[in-house]
């Protein structure tokens, strides 16, 4: 509910111009959310495993702040927003985008752990450490998404997929200490970088009706990614014994024609 919003609205109350940093930004602090909630759920967890979804109390902070500074304006309207299959289809490259880049990047935090385990490259104790960091290369990937962007405008939609490319190969093919951390770095960035280059592109064509149309299916889509993630990586798993990464990788590159 809360992230079509937040990114719909964006578009409601903001130029296009503004828009760029503003995702970016959106991106950014969401991946450094990742990294305080995971910290404050871990401490929490020490003591209890049943204290840890007291995490959740965060969203009062945003409750707060959306009670003090958000505008009380209508943003429906029923004669221009509908979820209809009209919608669907004038969407669907968006939807398709959002879920497999989502799916590139779930791989990550659904295996890495016991791809880690298994190969012995780093010690176990730094995987959380090591995740934690990934978060942090997000945050920083959504801070340059902008400058990026305009820089390379033409072939800013290849840039996470590309990303995403190099972050698989280091991870699932030249591994070791070095493929590991270098691979999550890269793959926060990537990360940071194309969640927002989506969402920009999806509200730059749906205007100001972004918050009730476009944006609650690549919001759908990129949960629905989060959760599909693990089945589809068992299903795999059942007819080809490979690295969870260089199925990621594939997704990667499928990603580049999609895009």
């Amino acid at each position: 509910i809360i992230m079509p919003l937040f990114t719909g609205l964006l578009s409601f109350y903001f130029t296009k111009d503004k828009q760029g940093p503003l995702m970016g930004y959106s991106s950014a602090l969401n991946m450094l959310g990742g990294v305080i909630a995971t910290l404050i759920a871990g401490g929490l967890a020490m003591i209890s495993w049943r204290l840890s979804f007291l995490v959740y109390l965060l969203g009062l902070i945003s409750i707060v702040l959306c009670i003090i500074w958000m505008p009380n304006d209508r943003i429906y309207d029923n004669k221009k927003s509908s979820r209809s299959s009209g919608q669907m289809k004038q969407y669907a490259s968006f939807i398709a985008v959002m879920f497999v880049t989502s799916f590139t990047f779930f791989v990550y935090p659904a295996s890495f752990a016991m791809e880690c385990a298994a190969s012995g490259a780093i010690p176990q104790d730094l995987i959380a450490i090591i995740m934690a960091m990934m978060d942090v290369f997000g945050f920083a990937g959504g801070l340059i998404f902008s400058s990026i962007s305009k820089k390379i405008s033409r072939g800013a939609r290849f840039i996470a997929p590309v990303l995403f490319i190099i972050a698989y190969l280091l991870l699932g093919v030249v591994g070791g200490a070095f493929g590991v951390v270098a691979g999550s770095a890269f793959l926060g960035v990537a990360n940071g970088i194309g969640v927002p280059f989506i969402m920009t592109s999806a509200s730059a064509k749906a205007g100001r009706d972004a918050a009730t149309t476009v944006m609650p299916l690549i919001s759908a889509a990129l949960y629905l990614a989060q959760f599909a993630t693990p089945l589809i990586l068992s299903a795999v798993s059942q007819f080809v014994s490979v690295n969870s990464f260089v199925i990621a990788l594939f997704a990667a590159v499928l990603l580049v024609f999609v895009s």
